[in-house]
């Protein structure tokens, strides 16, 4: 048996900045579980809740913090891209008094030019903290509706 600790961390790292650490865990405890003992695991790996907060300290390390201001809001390339990091994802970001900043991939763009209708769904709940509202569009496309863009307002 043998484990590639290096890719192994590396696939984690990336791993913990876009899913939720418990979900991340459990995911590696099952594909160890696969390559050793249930009592290996249980004697060398500690449960979730008595690491859970090294891990969400080390987590922290790798995702920026939270802005207390929209002119303070830096958008790092790798949240300028999709997940895969093969499209851009940031569609635009006025950076101005007013800041709208707006996502959106190629792949949506592309679903938008080909859907017969767009539907827009404006909300003030889902928004963040510093913003007003979300505005969504949606490509509708054979009786599905797919978000492609979102937008975010101050007031």
């Amino acid at each position: 048996m043998k484990i590639k600790y290096k890719e192994k961390i590396s696939s984690i790292s990336i791993r913990i900045e876009i899913t939720p650490l418990p979900q991340v865990y459990n995911d590696e405890i099952q594909e160890l579980s696969s390559l050793v003992s249930t009592e290996a695991i249980a004697q060398f790996i500690s449960p979730f809740d008595k690491i859970k907060s090294t891990l969400y300290r080390i987590r922290s390390k790798t995702i920026p913090k939270l802005p207390k201001t929209t002119e303070e809001i830096i958008i790092p390339d790798n949240f300028a891209k999709t997940l895969d990091q093969k499209e851009r994802f940031l569609l635009f970001d006025t950076k101005d008094v007013d800041r709208i900043i707006a996502f959106c991939s190629m792949s949506g763009l592309s679903r938008l030019s080909q859907a017969d209708q767009w539907h827009i769904d404006a909300t003030f709940k889902a928004s963040p903290k510093l913003y007003y509202q979300l505005l969504i569009i949606h490509a509708y496309i054979h009786e599905t509706t797919f978000p492609c863009v979102y937008i975010l307002f101050k007031k």
